[in-house]
């Protein structure tokens, strides 16, 4: 009998799926005519979104079939396709930002409009320097009672 150095049934289907997951290098996709950059802010159901797109206005942004297999969140950036002469406030996804591409974009300056500035957010947090922390009194007479 020979020996059996291939590894069996499926051994190769099993191989082929990591060397192809190995190097993914993608080329950077910039918005054409009839598109736009965005970012997602909240998640409707049913495969739609709610975007703010570098115009200025919010749409509703739908998932195409074709990524269906490709997970969005909140606060992705994305590019969209603009429904000219149909609807203005609805577009679809055409291709989701990694958060390395996402950098390149923002430090060319194209997403000026849809991420929020740092100062906005240093004065939304919360300071906790400025509470008082005023030690509460119990008295031991009203626990007795209870």
């Amino acid at each position: 009998m020979t020996k059996n150095i291939k590894g069996g049934k499926g051994a190769k289907k099993r191989a082929r799926k990591y060397i192809n997951n190995r190097s993914l290098t993608r080329n950077m996709e910039y918005k054409k005519d009839d598109q736009e950059y965005g970012r997602l802010t909240k998640a409707l159901g049913c495969r739609r979104f709610t975007c703010l797109c570098s115009d200025g206005k919010e749409r509703t942004a739908h998932v195409p079939g074709s990524l269906h297999f490709v997970r969005f969140r909140e606060d992705d950036i994305i590019l969209v396709s603009l429904r000219i002469g149909m609807d203005e406030s609805k577009c679809d996804i055409l291709y989701k930002y990694n958060p390395t591409e996402s950098l390149q974009l923002q430090e060319e300056g194209l997403l000026k409009l849809i991420l929020p500035d740092e100062r906005e957010i240093q004065e939304e947090g919360i300071n906790f320097e400025d509470n008082n922390n005023d030690e509460i009194e119990i008295d031991m007479d009203n626990l007795d009672d209870i």
